[in-house]
């Protein structure tokens, strides 16, 4: 795995990103993004997910998944996510989200990049192909998750920027410029 774009240029794709249309009717990346980390911190304070903010995530990242996620009950998304917001470790984190109906390592890391914000990078097709990872989002597992989580938090230390720069700019970075 490898960046190979400087500091300027991920500042670059990251605005490139923001300004395109989301999958959202009618909502550009930004109010995207910003409909759907106010959604998740709300969640992070109740301390769990209710099935609206599952829906939104969905909407968000994947809503093919729309119908998987609502086999989840009420109290097995209250259960399973309070778990997971209060784990003290990755493993847990992530391992408790995948449990649920619908949810997958691509949709388990959109709620924990925007749940515990800085932490967690999205795993994605573009962003994976733009850091030149040898594996995919469908054969991931613990190990390879942990790898592409800190590489991407060294990466965001190295280039001095938040995660959700980082992701922006990655993910931009497949759809224009590589």
């Amino acid at each position: 795995m490898r960046i190979q774009l400087t500091r300027n240029e991920i500042l670059k794709y990251e605005r490139c990103y923001l300004g395109q249309s989301s999958n959202q009717a009618g909502l550009t990346n930004r109010a995207a993004d910003e409909r759907i980390e106010r959604t998740l911190a709300t969640a992070r304070q109740r301390g769990c997910l209710i099935p609206e903010d599952l829906e939104a995530t969905a909407r968000w990242k994947s809503p093919r998944a729309m119908r998987w996620i609502r086999k989840n009950t009420p109290d097995e998304l209250n259960e399973i996510s309070r778990t997971s917001f209060a784990a003290k470790t990755d493993r847990l984190r992530v391992g408790s989200l995948l449990c649920l109906s619908g949810i997958d390592w691509p949709m388990a890391s959109v709620i924990l990049h925007f749940v515990f914000s800085d932490e967690y990078p999205i795993v994605d097709e573009r962003v994976l192909r733009t850091i030149g990872c040898t594996y995919r989002k469908d054969n991931l597992n613990f190990d390879r998750w942990m790898e592409l989580t800190n590489f991407c938090r060294d990466e965001c230390v190295r280039f001095s920027v938040r995660m959700r720069v980082l992701d922006r700019a990655l993910w931009a970075y497949d759809k224009h410029g590589g």
